[in-house]
């Protein structure tokens, strides 16, 4: 509806004061498209922290899963939250505020088994990776799917990507500094297979360490 569409441009734009007036008669504050795609998934995709701050006090799931949808690409995404789009993005202020309003998971995965580190590994955002590992058991989580990349780790990804300094500080935090997943590929593997030469020198490098 045309009602709806004026949310969600608000939430990309954020003009706060008329998002407010706008939704002071709404019983549902989480707005959201036929996909599952709410207007909290909108502002925290596009850096709007302060309507993120007025959103999160007022619902229950602070952090909603979307349904399968395309993102920019033509890659359909099942299970994709509000904490994914902001650290795809390098948004690091809208999941610094998000984390500590969250009961339950504060790295969850998506239908593929995709947590939101492994956004912010695979597009290389080292402050949101290093802002993870500094709360997460275990920083380098491998994906909990059906598919050939069961098992594959932030690490991998940044591997695959060539972000060296994403790759040096997930080593720094592990035993096993070139873990192979299911299938057996390593973060050797990825980053020799895109031809990513600084990562593979490091690897290389850091093997000959241990």
């Amino acid at each position: 509806s045309g009602f709806q569409d004026t949310l969600f441009y608000l939430c990309e734009k954020g003009p706060l004061v008329w998002l407010k007036l706008l939704m002071e008669d709404l019983q549902d504050k989480n707005v959201r498209d036929q996909d599952k795609y709410t207007i909290l998934h909108c502002a925290a995709d596009h850096g709007q922290l302060n309507i993120v701050e007025y959103l999160v006090p007022l619902l229950d799931d602070k952090n909603p899963k979307a349904g399968p949808r395309k993102y920019g690409t033509e890659i359909i995404h099942d299970g994709m939250t509000p904490l994914h789009l902001a650290a795809r993005k390098g948004h690091l202020s809208i999941i610094e505020y998000m984390v500590p309003h969250l009961n339950g998971d504060i790295n969850p995965a998506d239908c593929n088994g995709f947590t939101v580190l492994h956004e912010a590994a695979y597009f290389g955002h080292l402050k949101l990776v290093a802002f993870y590992t500094g709360k997460l058991d275990d920083p380098n989580p491998g994906e909990i799917s059906k598919d050939n990349f069961r098992g594959r780790t932030p690490l991998h990804y940044a591997a695959q990507e060539g972000h060296l300094k994403v790759v040096k500080h997930l080593c720094n935090l592990l035993q096993d500094k070139n873990p192979s997943y299911d299938i057996g590929n390593t973060p050797l593997h990825s980053a020799a297979a895109d031809g990513h030469l600084p990562v593979v020198e490091f690897l290389v490098c850091t093997r000959f360490e241990w």
